[in-house]
């Protein structure tokens, strides 16, 4: 039953009986909170005004009363302590460790279930680039390797002197130890070495076109050795020759001058590897410009490339 009075004290336990012949449960109230006498017999309650049922707090049920017992006061001797109603207990929270990410750089991932995959689209026109002539490149880098494989093999300046040998007698004569030469044995021993041992008495045109010979030819092997790495770098690169080499010029001019000077020598002169040597630095200079100007060839790795892409 519903009661307008009802107090439910700590401890207070609620009383079932039946008066008046209905049967009902009732709640102790404290007697300093209600505006009328309340019983203290749990089983005799008071009817109060509301038409309800009160007893007082501490009210005994008169069965009881005269037996010296009684109910057991709640939490008392209890080893549980029991609520006196229904309470909501603490959650118990068990952590968990969690590591979404690897590191705070990485991007958090999200679900967009209205995403819809981009159609990539290719290019509608067709992209130009400049055409390469890999054939003509390859054909400088054989020419390349050929002269300088003549200048280190084929005799260049009598007697038996290759343009490597000649290099080699600029090292003896510079009095670099284990170096043999027959450039130097032949040639520059008697204009340097025996002229020093009589006082310098060689004739000064002559030394200096005996020491150029091996310079000029070192200028040229070094041009050679960078026309080789460009040619390939040009191939690599899918990149057309047609340029001015300026390292092939160089060495033409120091080939066409090794020619005039060993031919001015009176003790030597030029042999067969330094007309083909000079011939083939022409050739290189040549080659290049079979290349067409402005020429060009589509791109088709480009012209098929997505949008949005960079490779």
């Amino acid at each position: 039953m519903d009661n307008l009075y009802q107090k439910n004290p700590q401890g207070a336990q609620p009383h079932r009986g039946v008066i008046n012949g209905k049967e009902g449960t009732w709640v102790p109230v404290e007697a300093e909170t209600v505006p009328f006498p309340v019983s203290n017999d749990a089983a005799n309650p008071s009817l109060a005004s509301d038409g309800n049922y009160y007893y007082a707090q501490g009210g005994q049920p008169a069965s009881n009363a005269g037996g010296g017992f009684g109910p057991i006061d709640a939490n008392r001797y209890n080893a549980i302590p029991t609520p006196s109603s229904i309470v909501q207990m603490p959650p118990i929270v068990q952590p968990i460790a969690l590591v979404p990410f690897a590191s705070q750089a990485q991007p958090m991932l999200q679900y967009d279930p209205n995403y819809r995959e981009e159609i990539q689209k290719t290019n509608l026109e067709p992209i130009y680039r400049a055409k390469p002539y890999a054939g003509l490149s390859v054909l400088c880098i054989l020419f390349a390797v050929a002269a300088c494989v003549i200048m280190c093999l084929l005799t260049c300046a009598t007697p038996g002197s290759t343009a490597l040998d000649s290099v080699f007698g600029l090292l003896a004569l510079l009095g670099v130890s284990g170096i043999t030469s027959s450039y130097y044995s032949g040639i520059m021993s008697k204009v340097f070495a025996d002229g020093l041992s009589q006082g310098f008495s060689a004739d000064f045109g002559t030394a200096l076109m005996t020491f150029l010979v091996p310079v000029l030819y070192l200028v040229a092997v070094v041009c050679v050795v960078i026309a080789i790495i460009y040619y390939l770098v040009k191939l690599g690169a899918t990149k057309s020759p047609r340029n001015f080499n300026v390292a092939v010029l160089i060495g033409l001019i120091c080939s066409v001058a090794n020619i005039i000077i060993l031919f001015m020598m009176e003790t030597t002169g030029p042999a067969a590897g330094a007309y083909v040597t000079a011939a083939l630095f022409l050739v290189l200079l040549i080659i290049p410009f079979f290349a067409k100007k402005g020429a060009q060839i589509i791109d088709f790795s480009a012209s098929r490339r997505l949008y949005g892409n960079d490779v």
